[in-house]
């Protein structure tokens, strides 16, 4: 599930020097800036639907040492957690290295603005999220 990795990477924040943003706390998906995205206005209108749903039911709490996503998919609840480290700073930009459940390692430059934080998945795609 390329989003739970992706969300995973946003956990590494936390480990950053005193000059980077503190991200602790709880996130969510923002919708609107998903939704102006051009893979977004792609998708097949059925698909926009299933995504908005997917959207609006996620949360992300990061706290000092994992993060952890809830989500809702098919009227299912679903939680993933995930540990994580920063393997360098530039600026906004960082290299987190995090660890799933079943020990797989993934590698992804995020970036912070502001009190939002942009995970690119694989493909791209960048997924926005937003401090509640």
């Amino acid at each position: 599930m390329r989003i739970v990795a992706m969300l995973a990477l946003v956990a590494g924040l936390m480990g950053c020097s005193a000059s980077a943003p503190d991200i602790k706390g709880n996130w969510t998906v923002d919708a609107e800036s998903m939704k102006l995205t051009e893979d977004y206005k792609k998708m097949p209108e059925a698909q926009q639907q299933m995504m908005d749903v997917v959207m609006e039911s996620m949360k992300v709490d990061i706290t000092a040492d994992k993060i952890i996503m809830k989500m809702s998919f098919m009227g299912q609840e679903q939680t993933e957690e995930a540990s994580y480290k920063i393997t360098k700073t530039e600026g906004n930009k960082l290299t987190v290295e995090t660890t799933d459940k079943d020990g797989k390692t993934e590698s992804k430059v995020i970036e912070v603005d502001g009190d939002k934080l942009n995970l690119p998945d694989d493909d791209g795609v960048v997924m926005v999220l937003r401090r509640v």
